[in-house]
């Protein structure tokens, strides 16, 4: 269902998280900024859905911001 690397999120919401083992139970590792600390948790894979996440996404949502505030 999950490769290791793929980026998920619980169905229900919540943060992205990077699947670290395969089966019916999924590893999971996350960055919680508030607390500045990862977090590593197992989930059923039947409670996880993949989501589309690209690297220059969060780059890019900034550098909008940036040109919201010169305007």
């Amino acid at each position: 269902m999950f490769k290791i690397g793929d980026v998920v999120q619980v169905k229900s919401g919540g943060p992205a998280m990077s699947v670290l083992t395969e089966g019916d139970q999924v590893e999971c590792l996350w960055f919680a900024e508030v607390a500045e600390v990862f977090h590593r948790e197992m989930f059923p894979a039947i409670c996880l859905e993949a989501i589309d996440f690209e690297e220059g996404d969060e780059e890019k949502g900034d550098e909008e911001a940036k040109e919201d505030d010169e305007d």
